[in-house]
């Protein structure tokens, strides 16, 4: 009897460790060595092959307490969320109530954005084609501002649209790529105004349920009560926790789903299936065919990248990550999701889900190497304080000894030179730091906040101590003579 016992637990122990492949105990150790080398407090994986989900798993933390990460806790996806947008105006182009090459003037005739010096107004002539390929024209800068302002009310993306008319066009709609979060939030209003029905409650009733998604969310007080996962922002390379993201719904259609890694996979299926799930299919062969098809600069309809066998789309927040990939020759889909971010240098994050699927495929991977731009910054804006400090400390020690008189030959000629020169060296260094920053500061703020509160530090004081210099100087003059 002890010998039948003995081999019934051997068959069980060893059954439940030959469903654990060595690839995904090889994956595991990866994961947690990019983690630790990136310093990512909570990340959520999902593997799938074929239409299958074969691998489930989260690591780390999903907030300051230590709860742990699963499969099942809410992270917001970022641009992901242009997928599904572009998903939904095909499920009404399917049932033909929208058409991708008509103005969008006919869904929306008050839409208008501002004409050019010879009374143009291009913007009649965008299509929902412009939009989903980023061709319409739109600044990448319109309406970025409303990413930064926490405002959940129903009138929310008609009114992000409106503020779109003060704004003009940077090119002739279908000319030139230009990535532009616009652009997917009109074609969501679209949604919204053809199907009779909310965006949010479009997502949910014609993807999230068809695809079983019972964990994605269209707004963060649902998915806090889900166990959604805090956000983190790096200072100075250390995640700091940020309870006060804002949400602008009307933002919602181009990155503001609330989705997990599970649900994600489901979504995964679909596309990798001809956008079947199941028993359920939520696109047609053709449509998923025409998600695929890339326009200008690799982009597709949601999705950023296809080419060299691989379908990507990343979401980047201030503080959480999201990125889908395809490997089309393996059949294989990863969704990756991670809860810390910043505005730039992050780059090195997304290489993570191509390795994966390397590794997996039995490949020999290392950790990608962390992108060097956020480091290179930080180093130059140092380099700017010290020469700044030392700068600083010379002239006060001159204009003390100018002051007491310990100064011989002292000269107006020589107190103007001493001021007129690194005053305009400031001022240039000044306009210099000021135009480097290429979006709205206060989005700057939000991204990348270590980065611009050292930029604003910088700033500060060089410009009060040119102004301190500059009187203590004039004073000097004045005594002088």
């Amino acid at each position: 009897m002890k010998i039948v016992i003995i081999l019934l637990f051997g068959l069980i122990y060893h059954s439940t460790h030959a469903e654990i492949p060595d690839n995904f105990r090889l994956l595991d150790k990866f994961v947690e060595d990019c983690m630790a080398k990136y310093r990512i407090p909570g990340l959520a994986l999902g593997v799938i092959e074929g239409n299958k989900v074969v691998f489930l798993k989260g690591y780390g933390i999903a907030d300051p307490t230590g709860r742990q990460v699963t499969p099942q806790t809410p992270f917001y996806i970022g641009s992901v969320t242009k997928s599904f947008t572009a998903m939904a105006v095909l499920q009404l182009v399917e049932d033909g109530s929208l058409d991708l090459d008509t103005p969008i003037t006919k869904y929306i005739p008050w839409f208008s954005m501002k004409e050019d010096i010879s009374g143009n107004r291009a913007s009649d002539r965008i299509t929902l084609r412009h939009l989903l390929y980023h061709t319409s024209g739109i600044a990448k800068s319109t309406g970025q501002t409303a990413l930064t302002i926490n405002y959940e009310k129903p009138d929310a993306l008609e009114r992000q649209i409106r503020s779109f008319a003060s704004s003009s066009l940077i090119h002739e709609p279908g000319n030139y790529y230009e990535y532009a979060n616009a652009n997917y939030q009109i074609a969501g209003l679209v949604v919204q105004v053809v199907s009779g029905n909310s965006i949010e409650n479009f997502f949910k009733e014609q993807i999230f349920k068809p695809l079983n998604m019972m964990h994605s969310h269209t707004s963060p007080g649902t998915a806090h009560n889900d166990g959604m996962a805090t956000g983190y922002r790096w200072w100075f390379g250390f995640p700091i926790a940020f309870r006060q993201q804002p949400f602008p719904r009307g933002c919602f259609p181009s990155g503001h789903i609330i989705s997990t890694v599970e649900d994600l996979s489901h979504f995964l299926i679909a596309q990798m299936n001809n956008g079947r799930y199941r028993e359920v299919t939520v696109l047609s062969h053709e449509s998923m065919s025409m998600i695929y098809k890339p326009g200008v600069n690799h982009y597709a309809l949601g999705w950023n990248t296809v080419r060299n066998g691989s379908i990507q789309s990343s979401g980047h927040l201030e503080c959480f990550g999201t990125h889908l990939y395809i490997d089309t020759k393996n059949q294989r889909g990863i969704a990756l999701l991670f809860n810390v971010n910043r505005g730039f240098g992050y780059e090195h994050l997304y290489k993570l889900t191509p390795a994966i699927s390397k590794l997996l495929s039995g490949k020999v991977v290392s950790i990608p190497p962390i992108n060097q731009n956020y480091r290179a910054s930080m180093l130059q804006l140092l380099g700017v304080f010290m020469a700044i400090g030392i700068w600083l400390i010379w002239s006060l020690c001159q204009l003390r000894k100018w002051t007491k008189g310990t100064s011989r030959g002292l000269q107006s000629r020589k107190l103007w030179l001493f001021l007129l020169l690194p005053l305009s060296v400031e001022c240039l260094l000044v306009v210099v730091l000021i135009k480097s920053i290429t979006v709205d500061f206060s989005v700057a703020f939000l991204h990348s906040p270590d980065t611009m509160w050292l930029w604003l530090f910088v700033i500060s004081v060089t410009v009060v101590w040119g102004l301190i210099r500059t009187l203590w100087a004039i004073k000097l003059v004045i005594h002088q003579r």
